[in-house]
């Protein structure tokens, strides 16, 4: 699945507790490199996106892959982020259970504003690419 023009993003929810579960799947804190840093992620059988994407086939939800980078980055700049847009993403594999993710990003500045190129992999396989903008939570 491609995206070659950004989308509106509604506006943050936490009541699903997704957020929070992401972060539990985190197997250690955001660590900077460079111009940005990675994150590695285990999501178990248990995984709250596993219940509804889908019952007899579990896949890590796209959301979740970037709910995964968001919350990293955040980490990471110790502030407090929120998904302002995507601007391209591409999933090329599905993510079972069990999994490790290396969850990667580089800053990049595009007309005097940050942006995020993020990479997910598990071992030498890509699983998605995807640039954000980001912003200050509120």
């Amino acid at each position: 699945m491609t995206a070659n023009t950004s989308l509106p993003t509604p506006p943050p929810t936490r009541s699903i507790g997704l957020d929070a579960d992401v972060a539990r799947c985190a197997l250690e804190p955001a660590r900077p490199r460079g111009d940005g840093g990675y994150r590695t992620f285990r999501f178990d059988a248990g995984f709250l996106g596993f219940q509804g994407h889908f019952p007899d086939d579990p896949a890590v939800p796209a959301i979740a892959q970037i709910i995964a980078a968001v919350d990293s980055i955040a980490a990471c700049l110790s502030r407090p982020l929120v998904l302002s847009s995507v601007l391209s993403a591409k999933f090329r594999r599905v993510v079972r259970p069990g999994e490790t993710v290396l969850v990667s990003w580089s800053r990049v500045e595009r007309e005097n504003r940050p942006q995020w190129r993020c990479k997910l992999t598990c071992g030498d396989e890509a699983v998605a690419d995807f640039t954000l903008i980001l912003r200050e939570e509120a």
